[in-house]
């Protein structure tokens, strides 16, 4: 009766738990990866990279911890006291184990954090004069839980000379200034070179001003030794070359990680294209189905495994039973025998067979119940693929039917284009073009009419020439011929009619009629043919 009532209370112990507690986790798990850590699972502290600007020549240094005893370079930081807020403990860590008293630099950096109440969207901005962590360190500590350290950036306040005894009995540090870029390759560990390298980043916008002062003058003016002295002298030219060189090379550095930030922020900005991608097209159910995937199939690991323990444990408890009866029956066999030890040990058998009875029928039942969740937790896995593929094709269908409508859209955008062009832009070329040669004909017959009219009147100038140059040598000629039909003894020769010169040539040319009709035909056929090239020509 009391195996009985406990076998009962058991069941309905498990029914409760699985009906209640399993089905509240599902509902608490998160989409996100998670780890929660309680009180006394996580400690917090706080640090600052402290920078300064050396003195002497401005250059950009950096505050650094050596441990005497285990030999290693380390940034300051320490536990936040309790009531005490992240800033606070930053700079009070920061001075009690350098010893330089600081403050929290405002600096221009890219950050998450909204302004001070104004109500903005959960995504990367860039802030001015800001005194945000730069970086948050989350250390993993065993069994003593993890250490989360925020990281910010801070600068000397006031004369900047170092105080003694601001350390603790238990610390053994010894604070140094070094070159920037000289402390990324003292420090010991790489996570402090990664933090120390974007705090440098951020730590050339500290000193604006005095890096100006210090940097520019070394280039364009001349530098001095001492700027309060009187009678202050120049450094040598290879000194200014050098500080030139590594102001460069600062610069360059500098150059590097901003270009190593905005790669960063790209690839974030592209995330999140690609998540409200998601959204819109509705991928981002199919994200959510394929976490619960991965969710079920731990869930099923798990319970596979508490199945296997409680195998283990019922095969124990089977085993253990039949030992108990085999020696029951060992002191059965023998029980005309039996000594007051054996009465002894053959209660005990009884009473730990009873035990070991409900011992193997709870772990019996432990068996059964871990099968049952185990097939339960698989056919839970199997419907979350089956959603999950069942939202993939529905999703693919949609995008499918997405992409037809657009091609469709873009072949009617096509079609509509190219109808415009017949329609519309071929005529009103064609017209253009028609237009356009209407007019260059038009130019062209003026032009031609302009240059036929001016050479016939070229042609009718040099005909009108010839007809008196014909005319002159005609009447010569009629003259010549009436005084060698007549001749006279005395001839008065008027005053416009030249002298001709009886013995020459000439005078028994003009004699010979046959001649003075050939040389009068000669220039008339040459005037003719002179008129009808410059004709041919002109047009």
């Amino acid at each position: 009766m009391r195996h009985s009532s406990i076998l009962n209370l058991h069941r309905a112990s498990n029914k409760f738990r699985q009906k209640y507690k399993e089905p509240a986790q599902r509902m608490a798990s998160s989409p996100y990866p998670t780890r929660t850590y309680l009180p006394g699972q996580f400690v917090v502290s706080a640090g600052s990279i402290l920078f300064r600007r050396a003195p002497e020549n401005g250059e950009l240094q950096m505050c650094l911890l050596y441990h005497t005893i285990k030999n290693e370079w380390l940034l300051p930081k320490g536990r936040k006291d309790c009531g005490e807020s992240m800033e606070t403990t930053a700079v009070r860590e920061t001075y009690e184990e350098t010893g330089y008293k600081c403050k929290l630099s405002p600096c221009n950096m890219s950050t998450r954090a909204p302004a001070h109440g104004v109500h903005t969207k959960d995504m990367i901005r860039e802030a001015e004069q800001i005194t945000e962590p730069i970086a948050i360190t989350v250390r993993d500590q065993g069994l003593d839980g993890v250490k989360i350290i925020w990281w910010y950036i801070s600068e000397l306040d006031g004369d900047g000379q170092k105080v003694e005894g601001t350390q603790m009995d238990t610390e053994s540090f010894a604070s140094q200034f070094i070159d920037a870029e000289e402390a990324l390759r003292t420090l010991t560990f790489k996570g402090d070179q990664d933090i120390a390298a974007k705090a440098l980043e951020i730590g050339y916008e500290i000193s604006l001003q005095t890096a100006i002062m210090h940097i520019f003058p070394k280039v364009y003016v001349v530098y001095y030794t001492n700027s309060d002295s009187e009678d202050r002298q120049p450094r040598s030219l290879d000194e200014l070359k050098e500080k030139l060189l590594k102001w460069v090379n600062d610069r360059a550095f500098h150059f590097r990680r901003r270009a190593d930030n905005f790669t960063g922020a790209t690839k974030v900005r592209l995330s999140g294209l690609g998540a409200e991608l998601n959204k819109v097209t509705g991928y981002e159910e199919i994200d959510a189905l394929k976490r619960q995937v991965v969710e079920q199939e731990a869930r099923i690991e798990t319970t596979r495994q508490a199945a296997r323990a409680a195998k283990f444990n019922h095969d124990e408890a089977v085993v253990r039973r039949s030992k108990s009866q085999r020696e029951v029956n060992d002191l059965l066999q023998r029980k005309s025998s039996w000594t007051d030890e054996d009465v002894i040990r053959f209660t005990s058998l009884v009473r730990e067979d009873h035990l070991l009875e409900q011992e193997e029928a709870r772990a019996k039942l432990a068996v059964e119940e871990a099968e049952n969740a185990v097939e339960n937790e698989f056919t839970e896995l199997m419907r979350s693929i089956l959603a999950r593929y069942h939202e993939e094709q529905v999703w693919s269908d949609k995008i499918r039917s997405a992409s037809t409508y657009g091609q469709l859209a873009v072949l009617g955008l096509n079609m509509f284009v190219f109808i415009l062009a017949i329609v519309l832009v071929e005529p009103w070329k064609r017209k253009r073009l028609a237009q356009t040669f209407e007019k260059k004909v038009e130019e062209l017959n003026e032009e031609y009419k302009e240059m036929l009219g001016n050479n016939m009147q070229i042609l009718q100038k040099q005909l009108e020439d010839q007809a008196v140059i014909i005319a002159a040598l005609t009447a010569a000629v009629a003259k010549v011929d009436f005084q060698t039909q007549h001749p006279v003894e005395e001839v008065v020769q008027d005053q416009d009619e030249p002298v001709l010169n009886s013995t020459g040539i000439w005078t028994k040319a003009m004699k010979d009629r046959n001649f003075g009709e050939a040389v009068a035909m000669g220039a008339l056929t040459a005037s003719v043919l002179s008129a009808i090239g410059w004709i041919w020509l002109g047009g």
